[in-house]
């Protein structure tokens, strides 16, 4: 579990983060350096630039994190992301706004096959109900084997996979609105060597990665964008590690949209 960060260990955080750590006291540093927000020199390791960066108002997150902010006036009275797709539909986007839950469950159908061969209970419905992350703890032995059947599927293998997969009652239970051709515009898209780097960054903390993802997963024209959705909040501890994280492994827009509901 999470230690707590308390007011004085975020005020000497966010002075180290402006290279100040006069007036510091040694129990301070030393709770600092215990949750790993500094390292034995007293500078910020990864996770405290992004402890500092969740503290920040939303413009300023985008900015340190490289995201287009977009700024939208509409009416509505649904939940704020629907809102959003439907305003990227109009646009002329095929989306979803289930988070991860789209991509991880669309990453099943490049391996269902492998899935369902090495799978505990050695079935394929098992091995497109259960979550993605908790098999691949499970398979870490059939890494290679598997990073090589992304190699060698075709587009008509990851339809059948994913018509199969989608009309699983259970998997739509928990992937509303994902429908086989956005599953399939998203194959289109993503480069064989993408899709094989974004499994093992995934690979390397399922956990960690399954948090953290833009509510949108939009494609159009073979490019895919990741949009956050926000309305008065900002982006949180895990979306910035994954965002940033797959940032680099993924060669297309991240942005935020914070829709303003219009007066009357």
């Amino acid at each position: 579990m999470k230690k707590e960060v308390t007011k004085n260990m975020k005020l000497a955080i966010i002075k180290i983060y402006n290279s100040d750590t006069s007036k510091i006291n040694k129990s301070t540093i030393k709770a600092l350096f215990d949750r790993e927000l500094i390292d034995e020199n007293n500078i910020l390791t990864e996770n405290g630039r992004n402890y500092i960066i969740s503290t920040f108002p939303l413009k300023k997150q985008c900015e340190k994190l490289e995201l287009k902010l977009i700024e939208v006036e509409l009416n509505y009275d649904e939940k704020i992301e629907e809102v959003a797709l439907k305003y990227f539909e109009e646009k002329g986007y095929l989306g979803t706004s289930i988070e991860g839950m789209a991509l991880f469950t669309i990453l099943k159908g490049y391996i269902l096959d492998k899935l369902e061969k090495y799978n505990r209970f050695n079935s394929r419905i098992e091995a497109y109900r259960d979550c993605l992350e908790s098999q691949l703890l499970d398979l870490e032995n059939y890494k290679i084997e598997i990073t090589q059947c992304i190699e060698t599927i075709d587009l008509e293998r990851f339809k059948n996979n994913m018509n199969e997969i989608l009309n699983d009652r259970i998997v739509m239970l928990f992937c509303q609105g994902l429908t086989s051709l956005f599953a399939e515009k998203i194959f289109l898209a993503l480069d064989k060597e993408i899709v094989k780097n974004l499994f093992l960054t995934i690979w390397s903390n399922p956990f960690l990665y399954r948090n953290g993802w833009t509510d949108l997963i939009l494609v159009k024209d073979n490019k895919i964008k990741f949009v956050e959705v926000k309305g008065k909040d900002k982006l949180h501890e895990s979306q910035i590690i994954t965002i940033q994280k797959m940032k680099k492994i993924l060669p297309f827009e991240f942005s935020v949209i914070k829709i303003i509901k219009k007066k009357n």
